[in-house]
This record gives structure tokens, C-alpha cells and sequence, in this order.
């Protein structure tokens, strides 16, 4: 749904229905001006993580819902159980930084 989304294409082929797979949407913080999300590459690392987008801007404004109204970005991760993509979740959450000012 979110590849559709945004416009990108996906394929039957891509897809694993029998893969346990789950979504972390990171929410903001904090009120402010997001000056940073660190980390992203040893989180990206964690083994099990399938994607990991941020999307907003570094310098725009953020407030954490329900006053804001959208999350920092997704992480994605599939595994061979979903016990495991709950790990691979957890573990790349707390490798990220977010730097709100």
C-alpha cells in the first residue's frame, strides 16, 4: 500500500505471502525542528530490516501526534517468524537518533 502510495511499482514476484513481514512507524518525539534522524545505516544493517524510509525533511517543523499529523517515516523488516520481525523492528528503532531542536 505504501510503495502505491508513493507511486512505485511492485510485482508479484517481489512479494513472499508467506513471509512473516511488519511495519514500524517511527512517530515524532517531540515538538520542534527536525534537524536530524542518525543511525539510519547501522539500523538499516540490523539483519532482518528490509527498508527504512524517513519521511520528513530535515528543517521542517514536527509536532507528535495526535497534534501533528504524520510519522517521522517506516521502518520494514521480514523474517522467517514474526517474533523475529519484532526483534528486527525493536533493534533498528533503538539504533536510530532523532535530533529535534
Amino acid at each position: 500500500m505504501l510503495a502505491n502510495a508513493l507511486g512505485q511499482r511492485t510485482t508479484a514476484a517481489s512479494q513472499e505471502p508467506n513471509r512473516p513481514s511488519g511495519v514500524f512507524m517511527i512517530p515524532v518525539p517531540r515538538p520542534g525542528m527536525l534537524q536530524a534522524v542518525e543511525g539510519r545505516a547501522g539500523a538499516a544493517a540490523v539483519p532482518g530490516i528490509t527498508g527504512l524510509m524517513i519521511t520528513i525533511p530535515i528543517g521542517q517543523r514536527v509536532r507528535p501526534l495526535p497534534e501533528g499529523d504524520r510519522y517521522l517515516g517506516f521502518i520494514f523488516a521480514g523474517a522467517g517468524t514474526q517474533e523475529e520481525v519484532g526483534k528486527a523492528l525493536a533493534a533498528a528503532r533503538e539504533r536510530l537518533r532523532i535530533v529535534i531542536r
